[in-house]
């Protein structure tokens, strides 16, 4: 299947004599779409009052069952009883305190029995007790209203970075020279094989592309340089709230945001990084002792 995309891939790079980002993204996401399948993986359901407690008991009774299955010994199977015990416990004061903390905010009858039927017996298979978030004293299981729950929540906590003053004039030939291709080549070893942005288009992709392919992505990036103009969607990024571990996951601050954005635009963003850091370093305009350089 993999080996099928990167040959209609490079049919596409071949059959275009200039390409542009917006064309080649199209095309190269349709053939990724026509040629894979969508997989859902399994998410583990727990429970709302799920904590570091039952967490923890929960793993050393796991490991302290695979031990005693594999030792035999007495001693390893008491071990396991302990711990199972203490899981036991553990859960079930979560368990207390959870539903506690729910009657003490919902003082009126009807209201916490509402509230309990959405978490205990909700009418939505799709929607399960992890994905009810709490605010401002009621339940929301919308899916809209969460998103835009999240959103504004996320965009609170953003904060905005101080730019470094750097001098991008024509003068400047180290910054404005044009991109070789050994800086697309190490940009793309460097990028992670993680998800993709909505152009669903990955970085393995990239890795298996032969040279003539990679030359017309050099020319792409090279016309992005020098016009200064960037693709729409470049600009546009997915938004996921992924859980912080043993949180309450019913609360907006129990999460944080991670973006999905293009692969295309990670991997020029890592061509420029890589050059301002090392103009940062060379002229040095920045101190090693007191400021942390990542790895670009």
């Amino acid at each position: 299947m993999e080996s099928t995309i990167i040959e209609k891939s490079i049919e596409i790079f071949s059959s275009t004599d200039q390409p542009t980002i917006d064309t080649i993204t199209s095309q190269i996401s349709l053939t990724i779409s026509n040629h894979t399948t969508n997989k859902i993986l399994e998410n583990k359901d727990y429970p709302p009052w799920w904590n570091a407690a039952c967490h923890n008991f929960s793993r050393l009774k796991k490991y302290a069952w695979k031990k005693a299955r594999s030792t035999i010994s007495s001693s390893e199977w008491i071990n396991y009883k302990k711990y199972r015990s203490k899981f036991k416990f553990h859960f079930k004061r979560a368990k207390d305190n959870y539903w506690d903390n729910i009657s003490r905010i919902s003082q009126n009858p009807k209201m916490f029995f509402k509230i309990l039927h959405k978490l205990s017996n909700h009418t939505n298979p799709n929607v399960k007790n992890h994905d009810i978030i709490f605010h401002n004293n009621r339940y929301v299981t919308h899916p809209k209203t969460q998103s835009d729950l999240f959103a504004k929540h996320f965009s609170i906590q953003s904060t905005e970075a101080q730019p470094i003053p750097i001098d991008y004039g024509s003068d400047n030939e180290f910054l404005n020279r044009n991109i070789e291709f050994w800086e697309l080549k190490r940009a793309i070893q460097r990028t992670k094989n993680s998800t993709p942005g909505a152009d669903n288009i990955p970085a393995i992709w990239f890795k298996n592309l032969d040279d003539a392919s990679l030359y017309k992505i050099l020319f792409m990036f090279q016309q992005q340089l020098d016009f200064s103009v960037l693709p729409k969607n470049w600009k546009h990024a997915i938004i996921l709230p992924i859980p912080k571990p043993n949180k309450d996951k019913t609360k907006l601050t129990s999460y944080r945001p991670i973006a999905l954005t293009s692969v295309f635009c990670k991997i020029f963003e890592r061509i420029l990084a890589h050059r301002i850091t090392n103009y940062l370093t060379c002229q040095k305009k920045i101190e090693f002792k007191s400021t942390w350089i990542p790895s670009v």
